[in-house]
């Protein structure tokens, strides 16, 4: 279990200093799918790369099995890198253009010596292309990256990471790149090694749809703070935060009869914003006094589905 706890990052922009992860709370564990979502400058990056021990906190814990990431050292450090895996949005970058296919994937077998002997190296590579989707796994392991198509790249970077024997892989924006005709493809292939092989995700996205067809749990972050997590059907069908509804509302709907709800914030976000205690109130149609001086604790409104909003103590 991979798990985050009340962490808080500062960053520095423009001479103040703002918390870009406020007290932010997630959990990954083995066999679940758990989506964060948040429109872009919401923090989920910043806190994906907290998960992974990519970026220090200035406050709270990242715990994997009970033991705080940022204590780890030597065996321990290296055999959660190997367990802990990522999956950059741009394939196109996140990759050796000297390198074959072949070479991509063996590098980290080679690093953690999960390999015995060439052989078991070449079954595990082949293995694990065909198991995305490459095959004949033979071909696709000689070329190079420019030789291959968004989707294909994208499928290697999976292949990398599962080639590790990861417990929890980490995606940001894993198909934003992709066209929209191959973003199933490759959401599937995350939904069948849930299934298969028990391994858990965490993937990053501004689109809330593309996590409601995948995820297990979604947690909607604003201004580095969750703001509503739950079940992705209790998210999905009752909405409760502002927030949450106006990223729901904002998914276009394939049906010219359909009348499109109105979109209940307005405007961007702005440093300004961190000045209130909800950083939605300037956004927000159902602001009171209370939410410009008080930051809304996180509560529980349902077994498993909590939200933060003063609404919601009325």
């Amino acid at each position: 279990m991979l798990e985050a706890k009340e962490v808080t990052v500062l960053f520095s922009a423009r001479g103040i200093v703002i918390p870009a992860v406020d007290e932010a709370s997630i959990t990954a564990e083995k066999g679940k799918i758990i989506g964060l979502v948040g429109e872009s400058g919401s923090g989920k990056t910043t806190l994906l790369r907290v998960l992974l021990g990519l970026q220090k906190v200035d406050k709270g814990e990242v715990l994997f099995n009970g033991e705080n990431i940022f204590k780890l050292k030597s065996r321990k450090l290296k055999e959660f890198r190997r367990l802990n895996q990522i999956i950059f949005q741009d394939p196109f970058d996140s990759m050796d253009p000297r390198f074959r296919v072949y070479d991509i994937i063996a590098e980290g077998l080679r690093y953690h010596k999960i390999a015995k002997d060439k052989n078991e190296e070449k079954e595990i590579i082949y293995n694990t292309l065909e198991e995305v989707g490459l095959h004949p796994a033979d071909k696709f392991a000689l070329k190079y990256p420019s030789q291959l198509s968004g989707g294909q790249l994208q499928r290697v970077a999976i292949a990398r990471a599962l080639a590790l024997n990861p417990e929890i892989i980490a995606a940001d924006e894993p198909v934003s790149m992709l066209d929209v005709s191959i973003r199933a493809s490759i959401l599937n292939i995350f939904i069948n090694l849930k299934q298969e092989k028990n391994v858990g995700f965490v993937i990053v996205s501004h689109d809330i749809s593309t996590l409601s067809y995948i995820s297990d749990e979604i947690y909607v972050m604003y201004m580095g703070r969750i703001v509503e997590k739950g079940n992705v059907d209790e998210i999905i069908e009752k909405p409760m935060h502002p927030y949450t509804q106006a990223l729901i509302a904002s998914v276009p709907v394939a049906d010219p009869k359909y009348k499109i709800e109105k979109i209940p914030i307005k405007g961007e976000i702005s440093y300004d914003h961190f000045k209130y205690g909800c950083r939605l109130y300037p956004r927000c149609p159902f602001a009171m006094d209370i939410c410009a001086k008080e930051t809304p604790p996180l509560i529980e409104v349902s077994p498993g589905h909590y939200v933060a909003c003063h609404l919601i103590k009325r």
